[in-house]
Formats: structure tokens, sequence, C-alpha cells
């Protein structure tokens, strides 16, 4: 038997733990999960964030420039870099949590059967019907491209490793705060925290498990800095062109009402029945539901089932002269110390409604 080649080896373990971690998080997009076993940063800590541009940076921000080279867009207009979906969660037979984006997050309209049988348990006698009907209600998260840690994480090739991180409102309402400052003193706003070069780390602090009343925070780097610092430059080579299209995402991931129906009950639909009311729970959580933990409801940026300590079996497994220099700070400069930008808060950022 012919020896393994140790790098084909370290390769071929990291792809199976991206795959393990897609098939485990019901999702093929990879992410930096903030709860369950692959979750970046462990219950009472925190874990550095960088929040990336919009994803059509690579192509709005830049152009060619005298030279040929790529320079900046005087004429770019900042986007919100986010994207908000809905999306249900609800424990299976195997006691695995699952989860669907909701129909809703493209069209109000759209017809959703897990809405749907959250009104019929809603209505239900059943109190365990009642809760399970809250738990799988469609809840709001709001989702970005980011890279983690400081230095920044890379990936078994060598590349920054760039993923979505999804949050609640909490999460969200503390990076509006950040950006726009607090609303009795937006003079504290940051501004743009995106911006590639002169924007800011974030940290989200995670409430120890179980902690009563505790929720996440959201702090800020005292100063701006680049997206990536000098020594990591190859590793972000061509970053701009590699973040994901949350539009697209979305759409590409969103089920029909056929195939949430089948998810959700465990059958295929009976004609018409997508179309009427279901009214009855899915057959796989009929029985043996664990009871809810308090705790678990109030983490929004968890997610139902998050919210539980990481030793529970829950959802969540996971060149030289670069054109992408432009963004890195004159050499001369980057030892002088950098004070934050003017405040500069992009165009459609809205706060969530705090729950």
């Amino acid at each position: 038997m012919g020896a393994l080649d140790e790098e084909l080896r370290a390769e071929m373990r990291a792809k199976q733990a991206q795959v393990k971690e897609r098939m485990n998080s019901g999702t093929f997009t990879s992410q930096w999960a903030l709860g369950g076993k692959n979750a970046v940063v462990a219950s009472g800590a925190s874990v550095i964030v960088r929040l990336m541009p919009h994803w059509a940076f690579g192509a709005e921000a830049m152009v060619a420039g005298a030279d040929g080279k790529r320079v900046k867009n005087p004429a770019y207009k900042v986007r919100r870099s986010y994207v908000s979906a809905f999306e249900h969660w609800w424990e299976t037979a195997d006691k695995k949590y699952q989860r669907e984006w909701c129909p809703k997050t493209l069209d109000p309209a759209a017809d959703c059967p897990i809405c749907k049988a959250v009104v019929a348990m809603s209505a239900s006698s059943s109190d365990e019907d009642k809760k399970f009907a809250k738990r799988v209600q469609a809840k709001e998260i709001f989702i970005y491209n980011a890279v983690v840690g400081s230095p920044r994480k890379v990936g078994a090739d060598g590349k920054a490793d760039i993923r979505i991180i999804s949050c609640g409102g909490t999460v969200y309402n503390g990076i509006v705060d950040v950006m726009a400052g607090p609303e009795d003193a937006p003079q504290f706003g940051r501004g743009n925290i995106m911006d590639p070069r002169d924007g800011f780390d974030l940290v989200f602090n995670r409430p120890a498990a179980k902690s009563a009343g505790e929720r996440w925070t959201v702090g800020c780097a005292p100063q701006p800095s680049p997206l990536y610092e000098p020594d990591q430059r190859a590793a972000f080579a061509g970053w701009a062109e590699r973040m994901l299209d949350l539009d697209k995402m979305l759409k590409d991931e969103m089920k029909s009402a056929s195939a949430l129906f089948k998810s959700f009950m465990g059958r295929d639909p009976k004609p018409g029945e997508v179309e009427g009311v279901v009214s009855a729970p899915p057959p796989q959580t009929t029985s043996g539901r664990a009871p809810i933990n308090p705790s678990e409801e109030e983490d929004d940026d968890l997610g139902p089932g998050r919210g539980v300590t990481q030793d529970d079996d829950q959802q969540g497994e996971s060149e030289p002269d670069s054109p992408d220099d432009v963004f890195l700070p004159p050499p001369a400069a980057a030892s002088r110390e950098r004070k934050a930008p003017p405040v500069s808060v992009p165009s459609g950022l809205a706060r969530a409604p705090r729950r």
C-alpha cells in the first residue's frame, strides 16, 4: 500500500471538516457559527470579528487607473454589507437541530408551510405545542461576510478564511451602535467599520452558559486598522472577489414550499396540502421533545436550540504587488497613531427592534 502524501492528507482532512460542518448545519455555505459544536467562540469567551464590505466591492469600488492597476473609485457609494433573513429551527426525531430559510425572507406574501404549522400549534390546547410553536417560529437574523481572529484565520489552502457570520438582533443592534453611535450620543459613532483600509475590528462577547439575564455584547477596537496586515498580504490576494454574494446565497438555498413541508413534516405533502393550513405538528416532534430551556429562548443570537452548552449534541458540527494592497496603509503611516475617521454610515442601515 502506497503512503499518502502528508500535504494531500491535510487537504483532504480540511475538506472533510468542511463537508461535515455543512452536513450538520443543513447548509452548503461555510460559516462562523456563534453556537454549536463548531462555535467560533466558547461560552463566556469573546472573538475578534472583522466584518467585510459589500460583496460587490471589488467590482464597484475599484476601477482601472492610468497605469492599468486598480485604484479606488471616487464615485463608489458605500452600501450596507449584510442581508436580513428569517429562519426556522426545530429538533428532529434523532435529537438534531434542523434549520430552514423561511420563504418570507424573499417575498413577504410567500406560502410557508412551517409558518402555517406554527399558527396551528399556537392555537392548540397543548402547552407543549404552544412552546414548540414559539421555538419554531421564524426569527430574523443578519448575515455578513467576515474574517475572524488577529491575525486572521487562514484556511488549509493558505487563503484568508472568509465565511458568513449570522447574528440576531442583540449583536446587530450592537454593531449599529458602534457604527452610528448610541441613539443619545451619535458623536461617538465609528462610521463605516467595514472599510478595508480604515475600518475597525469588533469583539463579540458571548455570555456564559445558563447565565441569567446576560446577553451578547459588541465592543470596538480603539483605533482603525486595515483588513489585513502586510504579513498576510498573500493570504488576502483577491479577497474582494472571494466574498459571498449574500443575496444569491439566499436565493440558491431557499427551498420550495413542498420541499419545506417534507423537511418539517417528514413526508411529502398530499395534493392541496401545501396551499392549505398545516393543522398538525410534524410527526417527528409529537413525542420525546426535549424540555425547552428558558435561557435558550432568550438568546436570539444563537437561535432556538443553539443556546445550550457546547457539550450538548446539537446543530453545527465548522503575491507580491497584489492589487488589493491599495487598501493597506503606506509603510510610513503604518506606525503612526491612526485616528478614527469621520462618521459615515452606509445607506439602508437600520436598527433591529430590541427584543
